[in-house]
């Protein structure tokens, strides 16, 4: 994930928090336009793109990004831009956001897999007549069962 502040404040104040957070890139002083421009080239470069925004001109920016993210002590306007809205004033819910979001992508990928294993080997035995059907049927509910237990490690 490249992380990258395109702020319209003062490069200053965005160097330091550039430097709290330990982000390398910071663009300041920005127009509205200007964050747009630099959204769209990450969009052609084939690339999502995620804005998060609070202030008035925040809000075409924020329409421009695949997902859109505010803060709830924003704007109103960027509010209605926005996909989500944070309630609290801390960013920690993006990294908890992503830190699920990767392991729902582990998890789907791991049902999947079990998934087409189970069915490319117990199906053709079960189709030969090698296992009894209700063996079979046993088996697919099994399969199931593992597939929702191993979804709810989400939780």
């Amino acid at each position: 994930i490249n992380v990258e502040i395109i702020s319209g404040d003062n490069s200053s104040a965005d160097k330091n928090c550039a430097n709290e957070l330990t982000i390398k890139a910071y663009k300041s002083e920005l127009l509205a336009e200007e964050k747009i421009d630099i959204i769209s080239s990450v969009q052609n470069a084939g690339e999502k793109c995620v804005m998060v925004g609070d202030g008035v001109n925040d809000a075409p920016v924020l329409s421009q990004a695949d997902v859109s993210i505010s803060l709830k002590q924003g704007s109103y306007l960027a509010h209605s831009a926005s996909d989500f809205i944070l309630l609290g004033s801390s960013l920690d819910p993006l990294i908890h956001a992503l830190r699920i979001s990767k392991k729902t992508n582990v998890i789907i990928k791991q049902n999947i897999s079990w998934s087409i294993l189970y069915n490319l080997s117990v199906i053709p035995v079960a189709m030969m007549g090698l296992l009894e059907p209700w063996v079979a049927a046993i088996g697919m509910s099994l399969s199931s069962l593992i597939v929702v237990l191993n979804s709810r490690r989400l939780l």
